[in-house]
């Protein structure tokens, strides 16, 4: 018995979000256009092939894309958002701004897009108007952890550093494996003289996160500036297990080794990092007897 048009529409767009979910998103692209073959009118597939088409980066087409399903259903509130983050990675935040805001005049209640708009105006200094749109995406949903990472990186650029840690402590609340916000935590609380407390953070998100080598970089970095050098070299030492191939973890555990007395160890995590391109390791050699 041969398939009907829409269960060959089902199919392939069921295949196009599996291999989506997969990572294989020039296969994606492929299903979704096998759909449009069938049906040119098919909003969705044209917004689904725009959404893989940014993610690999080709923004124009995943603008054409978005362009095609917003004239087929100009209510596509979705297309417009994803429309302006792609404009917004082109530079364009004005542009940007625009569809956030049609999209947040078709469905008020889209915490998303009052958080990219809230970003989009953060780029254009726009820092009032930001706050409002993170305020008011929070308002809509009190667990968006995106609008208060957001929220709590732009408090920290204006220098509200205690309001800035309320937004990082509930992101984390909400999404404790959420890595960028340790990073940024940690930073804020070095800045606001909490050493203790940027090693402490740094520490949990070793814990709960999937390995990163900033955040070992950064443990020892933050080690080394209270002379802890042991702990700053066992640090660096646990990131090298993780990422050898890190040419700064080789680097910063050679300060430590050194400054600990261990001139011989500190030479050969000096060299390695020269071998794996680390400019300042270079700087370093001709305390190692080498020119």
């Amino acid at each position: 018995m041969p398939y009907s048009v829409d269960s060959l529409v089902h199919t392939y767009m069921e295949s196009g979000r599996v291999k989506s979910e997969n990572g294989d998103k020039l296969g994606a692209i492929a299903e979704y256009n096998k759909v449009i073959e069938i049906d040119s009118n098919y909003a969705v597939a044209y917004y689904k092939r725009g959404n893989q088409n940014a993610d690999l980066g080709n923004n124009e087409d995943a603008i054409t894309d978005y362009n095609k399903a917003i004239e087929i259903n100009p209510d596509y509130a979705f297309a417009y958002s994803n429309r302006g983050t792609v404009k917004a990675a082109l530079g364009d935040h004005t542009g940007a701004i625009t569809d956030y805001n049609k999209a947040i005049e078709i469905n008020p209640n889209y915490p998303l897009a009052y958080t990219n708009r809230g970003k989009a105006k953060a780029d254009l200094d726009n820092n009032i108007g930001a706050i409002a749109d993170y305020d008011k995406a929070i308002e809509i949903n009190p667990n968006y952890a995106i609008a208060y990472y957001n929220r709590g990186n732009l408090k920290s650029d204006m220098g509200d550093f205690e309001g800035a840690l309320a937004d990082y402590n509930k992101t984390l609340e909400i999404k404790p494996d959420h890595i960028g916000t340790y990073i940024n935590r940690g930073v804020l609380k070095y800045e606001m003289g909490d050493y203790e407390g940027e090693i402490s953070t740094y520490r949990l998100a070793i814990k709960n996160c999937s390995p990163d080598a900033d955040l070992y970089n950064n443990l020892g970095r933050a080690l080394y500036d209270l002379k802890r050098f042991k702990e700053a070299a066992e640090a660096y030492g646990e990131g090298i297990k993780a990422f050898p191939s890190d040419g700064k973890l080789y680097y910063g555990r050679g300060l430590a080794r050194n400054q600990s007395g261990d001139k011989n160890g500190a030479c050969e995590d000096w060299h390695r990092s020269s071998e794996l391109g680390c400019l300042q390791a270079n700087a370093l050699l001709p305390l190692c007897g080498e020119k």
